[in-house]
């Protein structure tokens, strides 16, 4: 239990890691305007309305990334029953997302449906790259 515990810190703070970094990645392909302050939250909702479709597909592409990383973390670290914790990831990383999108209101509904459909799958997927590793089957140490 606690191997999974510590899969599920890790895999949730590997998670926001890869999709900070893709995003940064995302902004020197679409970068925001100059001056923009993202601790103003007005400021970020004057802008959402203004962002290219390539720039949202970037934040997309983070979750996605992100949370398959997520999964990949949880499987190398955690130990059995990884379906459940690998659930439960995927649930926080729902969470925060939709916390997100309600904090900053302007998301067009294509977005809403695609980030929020994008989380539970792809710490799935991730788990299931893990588990390809060769003699990852149940993770790198004995239980």
């Amino acid at each position: 239990m606690a191997r999974n515990f510590l899969g599920l810190l890790a895999g949730l703070l590997s998670s926001f890691f890869v999709i900070m970094l893709v995003e940064m990645i995302g902004h020197a392909f679409y970068p925001p305007p100059e001056g923009i302050d993202y601790a103003d939250l007005d400021t970020v909702k004057e802008y959402l309305p203004e962002i290219p479709i390539g720039a949202l597909l970037f934040v997309i592409l983070a979750y996605f990334i992100g949370s398959m990383a997520g999964g990949f973390v949880l499987g190398i670290i955690g130990g059995k029953n990884l379906g459940v914790w690998a659930t439960v990831l995927g649930k926080l990383l729902l969470l925060a997302g939709l916390i997100n999108l309600i904090r900053l209101p302007g998301h067009p509904i294509w977005f809403w449906i695609i980030s929020l459909l994008v989380y539970i799958p792809s710490v799935f997927l991730g788990l299931r790259l893990s588990k390809s590793l060769p003699n990852n089957t149940e993770g790198p140490m004995p239980n």
